[in-house]
């Protein structure tokens, strides 16, 4: 039967799904299948090196990149374009999903400049191709562009980048169909297969995917566009009206550690919904999961009968799990959809949960964690434990999941999985209380804006040090309460929809990043003295 584990059948083959979301060049032809594209060489040596002084107060980027850099010209590149792009194009190099890929490097320089001829004593593979610059690892890949192509790779790596650095890749139908009858093939069974129909359900509508990066000496960015076809569910879903006003997040007190509100329009998810269900039948299901899947989708579509579109929560991420509440915008009656909100919590919900390997994964989350901590020095422990407070945290919360209480006040739906937070939030949507320091006051959406959110970096930072096994020394203690007391700008997300198009940003403030990256070097430097003793 179809259920969601059949996605689990993707996790051996990601590196192959990836490559399936890039076009095929089925007959060997040198057509490009993606691009990274990068600022012009001395600008990007701008950027990273001011990135660096933003952020790093011991400056090893800026030596890491002058290390395996300068002989080839690094920071300055004399002769190289400040106009101009560069790019790392990918060729395909058969025509079976497991082939290899062929990557190249494309730059523009004067025709006097000393940096080609570097770059190739280095050695790298190198050729003139346009008054381009065409760099490899593999000499073979060099003869994937040539006078016959260069102008079709040029316009991917001239295109205007969107992010500093970012990766383009689109595909045609009828390369994402040849994919899909592969994948399809080597599935281990029937219901992996099913899995992979409902996927490429999904991935023939999506006509790019756009992945990139920012760096300044304001923020660090990491973003996507998702561009779907026109005329399919994707694209009616992509270019629904969004933003506006959240009433209902003034309600909801800002607490925890995150929180985001949101505005869609509930006929575009409620028509999405339907094109969803009917891929998963379309998929093939056996009666109890059928019964399960058709019993949720009247669900949805019933509560998204009455739903405005909008939403508020604030969450507190911590290791054990997660904590939340929420005020839903709508119209909805106490009856019958207090006794439905019941039955989706108390039932749906943890019948869909056990589709789920999410024991399996708060596992693996636990045990990285636990050898970070046990074996690697603070630097590469952090990371790992800020894991378990985000991700081990959700997965736990999920694993021991519990319904969450819920009512219905004046239409609006309050959830919370703390009973007290509850009770305390219904009373003030019954009152008509705005809450003293409110979501509300600290998010609002723009036309076009369907989600708005921020993340406490410093307060998750603080208790993912706090799993850890640090020194208890006055440097240690002093670090901590220091960076305690800074004021720090949160985490940002954003989500818009427009013209086909979904974009994603998450955005972290330099001052941010420089005051948690401080506090690691000076908890490094206290270990270290500790050990010395």
């Amino acid at each position: 039967m179809f259920s969601l584990k059949s996605l689990d059948f993707f996790r051996p083959k990601a590196a192959l799904l990836l490559l399936g979301l890039l076009p095929l060049n089925l007959l060997g032809a040198s057509a490009p299948v993606g691009v990274l594209r990068a600022p012009p060489l001395p600008t990007m040596a701008e950027k990273v090196n001011a990135f660096g002084y933003a952020t790093d107060t011991n400056q090893s980027l800026q030596f890491l990149a002058l290390l395996t850099l300068g002989q080839v010209g690094y920071p300055m590149f004399p002769g190289a374009s400040r106009t101009e792009n560069v790019g790392v194009v990918g060729f395909e190099s058969g025509s079976s999903y497991q082939s290899e890929m062929a990557y190249v490097i494309l730059a523009k320089f004067t025709a006097n400049s000393a940096v080609p001829g570097k770059i190739q004593a280095a050695g790298l593979a190198v050729k003139q191709v346009g008054g381009w610059t065409v760099m490899a690892e593999d000499p073979g890949a060099l003869y994937y562009v040539n006078e016959g192509n260069i102008e079709d790779v040029l316009r991917l790596v001239r295109k205007e980048r969107t992010f500093d650095f970012e990766l383009e890749i689109e595909r045609t139908p009828a390369e994402l169909d040849a994919m899909h009858q592969r994948l399809s093939a080597s599935a281990a069974d029937p219901d992996a297969a099913r899995g992979i129909d409902m996927a490429f359900s999904f991935l023939s509508n999506i006509q790019s995917s756009l992945f990139g990066i920012n760096l300044d000496t304001e923020r660090f960015q990491i973003g996507t566009r998702q561009v779907a076809r026109e005329g399919s569910p994707e694209a009616a879903l992509f270019s629904a009206p969004a933003g506006g006003d959240v009433p209902v997040a003034r309600f909801v007190p800002a607490e925890g550690n995150a929180g985001f509100i949101y505005h869609t329009d509930p006929a575009a998810v409620t028509d999405f919904l339907k094109v969803f269900f009917q891929r998963m039948e379309a998929a093939g299901e056996e009666p109890e999961a059928a019964q399960l899947h058709d019993k949720l989708e009247t669900t949805l579509q019933t509560i998204a009968h009455d739903w405005d579109g909008t939403g508020a929560y604030a969450l507190t991420f911590q290791p054990e799990g997660v904590d939340y509440a929420a005020v839903v915008g709508g119209d909805w009656e106490q009856e019958p959809f207090s006794q439905l909100l019941d039955e989706f919590f108390n039932d749906t919900v943890p019948a869909l949960l056990d589709e789920l390997p999410i024991e399996q994964y708060a596992s693996a989350v636990k045990m990285a964690t636990s050898a970070s901590q046990a074996t690697g020095p603070v630097s590469s422990a952090l990371p790992g434990a800020m894991g378990d407070v985000v991700a081990g945290g959700s997965l736990n919360s999920l694993d021991d999941y519990e319904a969450p209480t819920h009512q219905i006040v004046d239409g609006m739906i309050v959830l919370s999985n703390q009973p007290a937070r509850l009770e305390s939030l219904a009373a003030a949507v019954a009152e008509d209380k705005t809450a003293q320091d409110s979501v509300g006051d600290h998010l609002e959406l723009a036309d076009g804006q369907a989600l708005a959110g921020y993340v406490d970096m410093k307060q998750i930072y603080l208790q993912s040090l706090q799993q850890m096994r640090l020194p208890a020394t006055p440097s240690t203690t002093l670090a901590l309460s220091q960076l305690a007391a800074t004021n720090l700008a949160p985490m940002t997300i954003d989500v818009r929809t427009g013209d086909n198009t979904l974009t994603g940003t998450l955005t972290v403030p330099i001052e941010t990043f420089r005051a948690l990256s401080v506090t690691l070097q000076q908890i490094r430097q206290s270990a270290a003295e500790q050990n010395m003793r």
